[in-house]
């Protein structure tokens, strides 16, 4: 592989997007498991709550977009790599759905576990190296943060926060694999800036799915931020209705929980910015700006929702809508 002349302003993740558009990305995976034999079925991709890893501002494509800037010209490498980003994406995809009840078992449960394993193969294949001592290890990651929030041992601190981007902790191996098959070894101040990156977006997504999660009984950690605010425990309360449910997420409104929940994501995505210039990552740079953009149009968004809000509960207005600010 011959390697290519880096520009401070070479928009790498643009390429990758450009060279494999999210909607075939997506497809591949299916495509590459029906190479196999399996065929998933049209009710179980209906179920998929998103496109793979979703937000649609580059995540999935940033392991691509890594490995053009670090030299990889080959379109046979970046294609069985392409092929490796979406059946991974797709394997986590389902088992964060699974783990968090939002995906009956069954098919799902299958269609993870050999998209997984079709990962593992096609990695070998692109990078000539194993990979599975690198997902067993994420995995573990994954497991020991997912037991915290499940029994509710996130505090709502900051370095609680923080730890919640290892709930992401298998797609990091995307960049670890970048950096084998370019030849390098992957700085640790880049794990660091993805772990900031996925923590930010975990906070998003629990924001966007507040109702959903108190209406469950799931742990969240804005619920824990409120928590850690001095308010109330809304674990101890039952919110199985659409009613109590809103009225728990209005307080989180207007108390500025959520504003404060992504003021954090600001912190974090502003951190995963600096950690990825030390890591000598444009891509995962230009990501990390693309995300703290939409966190401060949702910063903005807020601000006038909470002062609606508080009109409202001065005996004002119409009463706001929740989802006047926009999801990343």
């Amino acid at each position: 592989m011959v390697a290519k002349q880096v520009s401070p302003t070479s928009d790498w993740l643009g390429l990758a997007r450009e060279s494999y558009p999210e909607a075939n990305l997506v497809e591949r995976a299916y495509t590459t498991l029906a190479d196999l034999g399996l065929h998933v079925s049209t009710e179980t991709r209906g179920r998929v709550r998103r496109h793979l890893f979703g937000h649609q501002g580059g995540f999935l494509h940033l392991p691509i977009a890594q490995a053009m800037e670090w030299g990889v010209e080959s379109t046979q490498t970046l294609d069985l790599f392409a092929d490796c980003c979406a059946l991974a994406n797709l394997s986590f995809l389902l088992e964060d759905d699974l783990a968090d009840d939002a995906m009956p078992p069954g098919e799902a449960f299958i269609v993870s576990q050999v998209a997984l394993l079709a990962t593992l193969s096609t990695l070998e294949k692109a990078s000539g190296q194993s990979f599975a001592t690198h997902y067993l290890t994420r995995y573990v990651s994954y497991h020991k943060v997912w037991l915290a929030e499940s029994s509710g041992q996130i505090n709502g601190s900051p370095q609680a926060i923080e730890w919640l981007g290892d709930k992401a902790a298998p797609v990091f191996v995307g960049l670890e694999a970048a950096a084998v098959i370019s030849g390098r070894t992957l700085d640790p101040k880049i794990v660091s800036a993805i772990r900031y990156l996925c923590a930010a977006l975990q906070l998003c997504d629990d924001l966007t799915d507040l109702e959903d999660d108190l209406t469950a009984g799931r742990p969240s950690s804005i619920t824990a931020l409120l928590r850690a605010s001095g308010g109330p425990d809304l674990r101890a309360s039952d919110y199985s209705s659409k009613s109590s449910a809103r009225h728990a997420c209005d307080l989180i409104y207007i108390t500025g929980t959520a504003i404060a929940s992504m003021r954090l994501a600001n912190s974090f995505l502003s951190e995963s910015s600096s950690s990825f210039v030390l890591g000598e990552s444009l891509a995962g740079q230009q990501l990390a700006k693309i995300f703290l953009e939409r966190v401060n149009q949702r910063i903005a968004g807020l601000q006038s929702l909470g002062k609606a809000l508080r009109e409202d509960r001065a005996g004002g207005s119409q009463k706001p809508s929740l989802s006047s600010t926009t999801p990343i």
